[in-house]
Order: C-alpha cells, then structure tokens, then sequence
C-alpha cells in the first residue's frame, strides 16, 4: 500500500510524503535532495535580500544612537553648567540680601519736629499738643 502526503510549507513549495511500505530508498533521497535544495534556496534569498536590508536598517539605527548620545552629553553639559551658573548667582544675591534691613524698607521711620513718625503718621504727643491724626504737608 502506498500513501501519499502533500503538506505546503511557508516558502510556498509543496512537500509530498511517499509512504510506501517498501520503503523505497531512492524515493527518500530524492525527497532528502529537493529539501535541502529548498533550504539552499531560502538561504540565498535570506543573504541577497533580507540581510542586506537589515544591516542597512542597523547601520541606520546606530548612527541615529550616536548622534542622540551626542546631543544627550551636550544637554548634559549645558544642564551642568547653567546649574552651576544658577548657583553662583543665588549665592551671590543671598549675600547682597544679607545686608537688607528689611524693616527700613516695609516701614519708612522718621521724625517730624519733636515727634516721630511711621510711614507719616506721628508717635507720641506732647503737653502742648493734642492728640490727633496730623496730615502729611
């Protein structure tokens, strides 16, 4: 008895399986012979299309890898050196603020004649004036 198989493979090339009870040699062999060629096939084809695509698709990537390595190290370099900027110049107005007296500039403190005053309004009276809010002049 003798059946016979066909399976396609995802190359598109019908296999065909000879089952035969004699187990006929040469059959085999044939059918060993036309497999490997297949695969000799697909192999070249792999090499003349697919790898020279993929290792332009690499080359491609990598190139793109450097040139964003390099703008990283520069951003980082510019990053470092406005940090140390930022701080040069806040130490140098925390040592400007230090000297601020800050109550001399929220609150204006004078005198005017005997008395004194806070942003214009007088402290204090005397035994010859009378208490009373006095108006600016």
């Amino acid at each position: 008895t003798t059946t016979t198989t066909t399976t396609t493979s995802n190359d598109g090339t019908n296999n065909t399986d000879n089952n035969d009870s004699d187990n006929d040699p040469s059959a085999e062999k044939s059918e060993l012979l036309h497999q490997l060629q297949t695969l000799r096939n697909q192999r070249r084809h792999l090499r003349t299309t697919i790898l020279p695509t993929l290792h332009h698709r690499i080359d491609e990537w990598d190139f793109r890898l450097s040139v964003e390595r390099r703008t990283l190290e520069q951003s980082s370099s510019t990053l470092e050196s406005m940090r140390a900027i930022r701080i040069r110049n806040r130490e140098e107005y925390d040592a400007g603020a230090s000297t601020w007296h800050a109550l001399g500039d929220v609150f204006v403190v004078w005198h005017r004649g005997p008395f004194g005053t806070v942003n214009g309004f007088r402290l204090g009276r005397s035994a010859r004036t009378a208490a009373g809010w006095m108006r600016r002049c």
